[in-house]
């Protein structure tokens, strides 16, 4: 079963948990994050008001909690005008860097592509314009060959999450700077770090013993800088960090999202 919004969700879920659990694989939730500013972090939210409350509904029957159905935007703001802001792409990193903290083992984005919907022409706040369901983070070929900012954040973090992956929360030494490390399957590592402030963190990453000697390759998403064009190019590694010992230091700047990958 999926449920919406964060009430109604607790309600479907407890209802599907004494009813019908025997017939269920699988629960699922949707979740349209829209917090007042894309400058808020938005950990209390994914905490207190949905994933976690969620998780303890459905804990007893052991089964897995999915968000099938997956999106931010500003609230009152109009959704098609929240997917300009650059920091769409940030807060979309950030929920998906949630949900694997968390333990939510699938979460699609809703929509990869904006679509025309037969004989629908309608315009709307919440997404539509002239029949088209503009929640997507590429862009209509019935309107523009760019696609938003947070096209090339998805296909970064894309390359970067492998099945199998094991997940590790990074320790949190200010108060804005959240990571993840991701120890694949073959060996190798890779760390994903976003900045949920306006201010650079400067920081130390330390690294478990058997890490040592590695180099690791950086690529930036940065709100202020980056232009999306029509050649649609995975966002270029800017440079690498080699023979890492037990630790290294680095800046993360405003609202970027980094992510480093061992070589």
């Amino acid at each position: 079963p999926a449920s919406g919004a964060p009430k109604s969700a607790y309600m479907w879920l407890e209802w599907c948990v004494k009813e019908i659990d025997e017939t269920i694989d699988i629960y699922a939730v949707h979740q349209y994050g829209r917090p007042t500013s894309f400058t808020q972090d938005w950990t209390s939210y994914y905490n207190e008001l949905y994933i976690e409350p969620c998780k303890k509904i459905i804990k007893s029957t052991g089964k897995p909690l999915w968000c099938d159905e997956f999106n931010v935007s500003e609230n009152y703001t109009p959704v098609t005008e929240s997917r300009e802001n650059p920091l769409h792409a940030t807060q979309l990193a950030y929920g998906y860097m949630h949900h694997m903290i968390s333990g939510i083992q699938a979460t699609p984005i809703w929509y990869l592509v904006d679509i025309k919907w037969p004989n629908e022409i309608k315009t709307s706040d919440d997404g539509w314009f002239e029949g088209i369901h503009k929640t997507g983070i590429d862009s209509s070929i019935l309107e523009s060959a760019i696609p938003s900012n947070s096209y090339y954040v998805y296909c970064m973090l894309g390359k970067t999450v492998r099945k199998g992956d094991k997940i590790y929360k990074g320790v949190q030494e200010t108060g804005s700077l959240y990571s993840v490390m991701l120890e694949h399957s073959d060996g190798t590592y890779s760390f994903i770090v976003i900045n949920l402030g306006w201010d650079k963190n400067n920081v130390t990453f330390e690294l478990p013993k058997s890490m040592k000697d590695i180099t690791l390759e950086k690529t930036v998403y940065d709100p202020l800088t980056f232009k999306a064009t029509t050649q649609y190019r995975p966002i270029e590694p800017s440079g690498e960090i080699k023979n890492i010992k037990t630790n290294f230091n680095d800046s993360i700047g405003s609202y970027q999202v980094v992510v480093y990958n061992s070589k």
